[in-house]
């Protein structure tokens, strides 16, 4: 028999602690999904789901992949936009020592519900992205401009990203998702400043042959732009050869006194140098921040006796650090492979892992470890065809993402009972035309229509199928 729990949400605005634990607990994954009144989750065991209702809205929470589902993308429109009628207007706060919203306001917009809370959850992105107020909101609320970046790269807006570049000031992270969906993107963001050395290295190698396409001089009068690339360009651009001048002084400089606007960038940039000397190494390894001690950590410049200090860092990602750089030991690479779960997720992400290693990380308990291992170009075949049958959805999604994965891997994977592990397939340019020909049928309720778009753009997929799909 089903289970019923019923728990009062509370204000949809209400943000404490016991608020909040008790609307994970009556519908986990939809704390800001609650009603004025409240939610009945009652959950299935056949299905795994629970089934949420309110007033205003119905949606179906997968317990196992820990989303919440829309029934009806509508439906939840109309409830946020209820909610928000019940939001006193800005005007009226001030008149008012005892504002408990009971009285209907004027309607406000999703623009202004996220200037005024601070926070938006992926649907409130939607409803901004509907209304072409992501960039707005970005500007009064900082906090949101990693989703929203992601959200305008997942939608394929090159000219939403463009406007992002020109009107945001961009985070490394921001810079980092930008630059792996449209790299020709990056000679529109030499002027921002937390562009970092290696952003600056990816930007020069994918456009030095698109004529006119990069700014070679701002590139290379950026303070940050490492000394490997302005070695590279010193044959050719006088000025380059004369930032190179006295290099080690200018980087010991830059330790010393840090851009105010982003000393972490200035740190990470000099810690990862090649021309960094020793002496500021040894410093930098020793810095507060991990993102320094990393820098330093990954530079392939770093002394091993540096890189075994720094593999036992309390860090994990300065542990990973060590994993990454090409000059680590493979004896200190094979010690790490047996450390915490996060930086077994790295070494088994890591084309050196040995097939040996990557055996013993493919049983290992942690899922992110079992899919980084499931996505490794190098993985043998055989340890892919038994993740190929992994309990964990996330894990069989990798291998169908695999290029490595053999035709019967994907025509297994193919039926699926997992629209995204089935998306996977569609997607795999290694997948046979027969089984897409099948997946172009695909029915999946909240998948079907992704998978089908993603056999027509598949380059196996052949020109009837093509056809039938446009």
């Amino acid at each position: 028999m089903p289970e019923k729990e019923l728990y009062d949400i509370g204000s949809y605005f209400d943000h404490s602690d016991e608020t909040m634990d008790l609307a994970e607990k009556a519908a986990p994954g939809a704390t800001y999904l609650g009603g004025i009144t409240s939610v009945e989750a009652e959950y299935d065991d056949d299905s795994g789901y629970y089934l949420i209702e309110t007033e205003y809205y119905e949606g179906l929470y997968d317990k196992d992949k820990q989303e919440l589902r829309i029934q009806d993308p509508v439906a939840y429109e109309s409830f946020f936009s209820r909610v928000k009628e019940y939001f006193s207007p800005l005007e009226d706060e001030e008149d008012s020592d005892d504002n408990d919203y009971d009285e209907p306001g004027e309607h406000v917009g999703a623009l202004e519900m996220v200037r005024r809370t601070g926070w938006a959850d992926d649907l409130a992105l939607q409803l901004l992205y509907q209304d072409r107020d992501l960039v707005a909101a970005c500007e009064s609320v900082p906090e949101i401009l990693n989703e929203a970046v992601r959200l305008a790269i997942s939608k394929e807006d090159r000219d939403l990203v463009a406007e992002m570049i020109d009107d945001l000031v961009l985070d490394a992270e921001a810079i980092d998702r930008i630059l792996e969906f449209d790299v020709t993107l990056g000679g529109r963001m030499l002027d921002q400043h937390c562009l970092r050395a290696e952003h600056l290295i990816t930007i020069y190698q994918a456009l030095k042959l698109l004529e006119g396409e990069l700014d070679l001089d701002q590139m290379i009068l950026d303070p940050r732009c490492p000394t490997a690339l302005l070695e590279q360009l010193a044959a050719e651009f006088p000025e380059a050869q004369a930032q190179l001048e006295d290099r080690e002084a200018y980087l010991t400089r830059v330790m010393q006194e840090p851009n105010p606007n982003d000393p972490i960038g200035d740190l990470v940039f000099v810690a990862q140098d090649s021309a960094t000397p020793l002496a500021s190494l040894l410093l930098l390894s020793g810095h507060g921040e991990w993102e320094v001690r990393a820098g330093v950590a990954e530079n392939p410049h770093t002394p091993v006796e540096l890189l075994e200090r720094l593999a036992n860092d309390d860090d994990w990602r300065v542990q990973g650090a060590v994993v990454s750089n090409p000059s680590t030991p493979t004896l200190l690479f094979e010690q790490l492979a047996a450390s915490e779960g996060a930086v077994r997720t790295v070494v088994a992400a890591q084309p050196r892992a040995t097939p040996d290693t990557l055996a013993r990380l493919a049983q290992d308990q942690w899922q992110a470890v079992r899919r980084a291992v499931a996505g490794n170009p190098n993985t043998p075949l055989v340890i892919l065809a038994q993740l190929a049958r992994d309990q964990d959805w996330t894990v069989r999604k990798a291998v169908a993402g695999n290029l490595s994965a053999t035709s019967e891997l994907l025509e297994h994977l193919s039926t699926d009972k997992d629209g995204d592990v089935r998306l996977a397939v569609a997607g795999n340019p290694g997948t046979p035309p027969e089984v897409l020909a099948h997946l172009a049928s695909d029915k999946d309720r909240y998948r079907g229509a992704d998978i089908r778009r993603a056999v027509a753009g598949n380059p196996r997929t052949s020109p009837e199928v093509v056809a039938r799909l446009t």
